[in-house]
């Protein structure tokens, strides 16, 4: 059945992320026929795919609309969006487009989420940040996987899941317990919270 419009006058859908390979190929779900005739509006889609397409990356998408959005007349913008992935637009001052630089800075809660429903299967993530909050994180592990290439490379670049993912989660695990045989669950979940951070502020 068809949806009313209303207010609705048009729908961009870039879909759910399923595999990313940066300046490759990316694949997204979500079928944008199906929501312009659930919404008999028309529908923008393919963001990613074009993108790479044309030479780009295919992430992150947000640059031009953060450069429309929060554009300043005096002074430059740094916009951090943590996702599954975390990524940065600098926005320079007035907003002009041209000079604006977006890249991902690596995971944001993918690892983390991975690490957290490892240790407690009962939990979707760690809510609230309360295992972080318990544990100790290991600062040697995340200095020895902050060594990974993708921090070393230079902008524009892209990443995902098949990079820093539920392998990389595993490795996280395994060299936080090899470094700290004793490390309680609790630990993990803060050493990979540790790597997220150090990530996003290393590469800003």
């Amino acid at each position: 059945a068809r949806v009313a419009p209303r207010e609705v006058t048009l729908i961009a859908s870039h879909g759910q992320t399923v595999r990313h390979e940066p300046g490759r190929a990316t694949l997204q779900l979500g079928d944008p026929a199906v929501l312009a005739e659930r919404f008999g509006v028309p529908v923008v889609s393919d963001f990613r795919s074009r993108d790479v397409a044309a030479g780009g990356q295919g992430a992150p998408l947000v640059p031009i609309a953060d450069a429309l959005l929060f554009g300043h007349p005096k002074v430059a913008r740094a916009l951090l969006n943590i996702g599954g992935m975390a990524n940065v637009t600098w926005v320079p001052r007035r907003g002009e487009v041209d000079g604006v630089v977006a890249f991902d800075t690596g995971p944001g809660v993918a690892v983390l989420d991975a690490v957290a429903r490892a240790v407690r299967p009962d939990l979707p993530f760690d809510v609230d940040g309360a295992l972080a909050a318990e544990g100790r994180a290991q600062d040697a592990v995340v200095d020895e996987l902050l060594a990974h290439p993708f921090f070393a490379q230079r902008p524009p670049k892209s990443t995902g899941r098949e990079t820093f993912g539920e392998e990389f989660a595993e490795r996280l695990k395994a060299r936080t317990l090899a470094t700290a045989p004793g490390a309680a669950p609790a630990d993990l979940v803060a050493t990979a919270l540790a790597l997220t951070v150090r990530s996003i502020t290393d590469q800003l």
